[in-house]
C-alpha cells in the first residue's frame, strides 16, 4: 500500500549476490600449512517506499504561495529570503514527481498553503565481506606457531538517521571488525606444555551522514530538514590481549596456571545536538523565524576510555581413578 501510493505498482525488484571459496594446503611438506576462506555478500534493490519515514510538505502550487505571504510581526526582508532559501531542497524533490496524499490546508499569516504526505522511495544496497585466513607452522618437534585472522565488513548506506527526504539526509552504517591472533605452543618436557597467545581486536562503528554540517530543523508534524539530532555518533575499538598458560601432568593431576593481560582503547563519539537542533511548532512560525527553542550541546558525550586488565589462575584437574 505504502508503495502504491508512492507511484510503484510491482513488487521493487530485490537482487542477493552470494559467493564464497576456500583455499587450503601445504606451504612447506610437513611443515607450513595455511587456510583461507571468503563470502561476499552484495544486495541491490530497486526504490522501496517501506524503506523511507514519510514527510507532509507544501505542494509545488503551496511552495509556491508561500512567497506570496506577508512577514511575519518584525520580520525583515532578509529574515524571510533566508526561511525560504532552506526550503530550496523541496525542488529537488518534486522534481521526483512524488505522489501526494492525505492532501489539506494549513495558514500561514491568513493565506492557505497546500500541504500533503509523501513517501519517498530509497534502495538499501549493502555490500557484507567476511574472511578467515590461518596459518600453522611446526617450528621444530617442541615447537608449534599458528596465526589467525578474522574480518567482518559491512557498508550499509541510507539506513540511518532522516529518511524523508530519500538519500538527501540520510546516514549510513559501517561496521569493521578484525581479529588477529597468534599462539606459540612449547613442549618443554612430556609432562610440561607453556601456550604463549596473543590477540589484537579492532573494531569500527560508523554512521556517515550524507549530510554532517546542517543543523537539525523540526517543524512539528510536517518534516524535518538535516539529519537527526542524535547524529554523529560511532564507536572505534582497540583491545590488546597476551596470555600465557603452563600444563603440567603429574600422575592424576593436572595442573595449569598463568595469567591475562589485555589493554582496551575505546573511542566513543556521541556528538548528540551539536550541529544545533531548531523547532517550531508549526510552518506559520517557521516561515516568520520565530523558533519555539534551540537545542545546542556546549559539550558532548564523547568519551576516550583506556583501560588495563590482569589476571592469574592456578587449576587443578584431579582424576579420581584412571577412567574418570
Amino acid at each position: 500500500l505504502v508503495n502504491k501510493r508512492a507511484g510503484i505498482n510491482q513488487n521493487p525488484r530485490f537482487n542477493r549476490n552470494q559467493a564464497g571459496a576456500t583455499v587450503g594446503g601445504p606451504v612447506v611438506k610437513n611443515k607450513t600449512f595455511f587456510f583461507a576462506l571468503i563470502e561476499a555478500n552484495r544486495f541491490r534493490q530497486a526504490p522501496d517506499a517501506r524503506n523511507s519515514t514519510n514527510a507532509t510538505i507544501p505542494t509545488q502550487a503551496g511552495f509556491a504561495a508561500l512567497r506570496n505571504v506577508p512577514l511575519g510581526p518584525d520580520q525583515t526582508t532578509e529574515s524571510r529570503t533566508a526561511m525560504l532559501g532552506s526550503l530550496d531542497f523541496l525542488n529537488q524533490i518534486y522534481a521526483r514527481n512524488p505522489g501526494f496524499t492525505n492532501q489539506r490546508n494549513v495558514t500561514v499569516n491568513g493565506v492557505a498553503i497546500p500541504v500533503g504526505t509523501i513517501n519517498l522511495p530509497l534502495a538499501n544496497p549493502a555490500n557484507l565481506w567476511y574472511a578467515v585466513g590461518r596459518v600453522d607452522h611446526t617450528l621444530s618437534q617442541k615447537d608449534q606457531l599458528n596465526y589467525r585472522y578474522v574480518i567482518d565488513d559491512r557498508n550499509q548506506p541510507d539506513v540511518a538517521s532522516n529518511l524523508q527526504f530519500g538519500n538527501l539526509f540520510s546516514g549510513g552504517q559501517v561496521i569493521r571488525r578484525e581479529n588477529h591472533q597468534a599462539s606459540w605452543t612449547r613442549l618443554q618436557t612430556p609432562k610440561l606444555v607453556n601456550e604463549f597467545r596473543f590477540a589484537y581486536v579492532k573494531g569500527l562503528l560508523d554512521f556517515p551522514e550524507n549530510d554532517p554540517r546542517s543543523a537539525t530543523t523540526t517543524i512539528t508534524g510536517l518534516f524535518t530538514i538535516g539529519g537527526l539530532a542524535n547524529f554523529p555518533q560511532g564507536r572505534k575499538q582497540d583491545q590488546f590481549q597476551w596470555q600465557d598458560t603452563m600444563t603440567y601432568t603429574a600422575g592424576r593431576h593436572s595442573l595449569k596456571f598463568g595469567g591475562n593481560i589485555s589493554y582496551v582503547k575505546l573511542f566513543n563519539n556521541s556528538a548528540f545536538n551539536s550541529k544545533g537542533v531548531w523547532n517550531f511548532d508549526n510552518l506559520q512560525e517557521f516561515l516568520n523565524n520565530r523558533a519555539a527553542n534551540l537545542q545546542l550541546a556546549l559539550d558532548v558525550a564523547t568519551f576516550d576510555a583506556r583501560e588495563w586488565n590482569q589476571a592469574y589462575f592456578i587449576q587443578d584437574d584431579f582424576k579420581v581413578n584412571k577412567n574418570l
